[in-house]
């Protein structure tokens, strides 16, 4: 069993396409790169009279995020071989299918983030705003959920996993907030 720190390191070397993935519609948006895409995933449709999504959930930002997924997986394995990368190994990469992981995670993790934004509409908050808690987890636990069908994880790891991006997700946010890149603090 590793100790804490390279247990850390571990997970999040592993969830790190999923964060890449979350961050990454953000950048396009930022960059205007596929703005040809940047059409809303719910089409603009409402239910009892609210959106089901927002315009802020788009089909550009579920390709480019997936697609830059699939990437960081497929850097990964090409790096997996070499010093430290073995040991930074929650599935072997030696034996995965990069692709398959790469989007499990990366489309896992956008819906996750979807699905946030459909509860949050729900119970009214506006498009953009946030729910402490959801906002931090969402993404994570159905990225878990998408890989844990083909690339098992313990109970433990997955805990890990989460805890570890509620706490990465605070700390990004609060950066963010304080360098006025956002407006929302959490």
């Amino acid at each position: 069993m590793p100790d804490s720190i390279q247990f850390l390191a571990i997970c999040f070397y592993f969830i790190f396409p999923a964060y890449a993935a979350n961050i990454a519609p953000i950048l396009a948006k930022r960059f205007n790169i596929l703005s040809r895409l940047d059409l809303p995933i719910d089409c603009n449709a409402r239910w009892n009279g609210k959106p089901v999504l927002g315009p802020h959930k788009t089909l550009r930002g579920f390709v480019l995020g997936t697609t830059v997924a699939i990437a960081v997986v497929l850097s990964q394995t090409l790096l997996y071989p070499f010093f430290p990368f073995p040991t930074l190994g929650l599935v072997n990469y030696a034996q995965i299918n990069p692709f398959l992981l790469g989007f499990l995670l990366g489309f896992g993790s956008l819906l996750g983030d979807s699905l946030g934004s459909l509860i949050k509409r729900r119970i009214g908050r506006a498009p953009g705003e946030s729910l402490f808690g959801l906002d931090q987890t969402g993404m994570a636990i159905v990225a878990i959920a998408s890989v844990v069908w083909i690339y098992p994880l313990s109970l433990t790891t997955s805990i890990a996993l989460i805890a570890m991006t509620f706490l990465w997700h605070i700390t990004a946010a609060r950066t963010a907030f304080l360098l006025k890149i956002r407006r929302e603090k959490w």
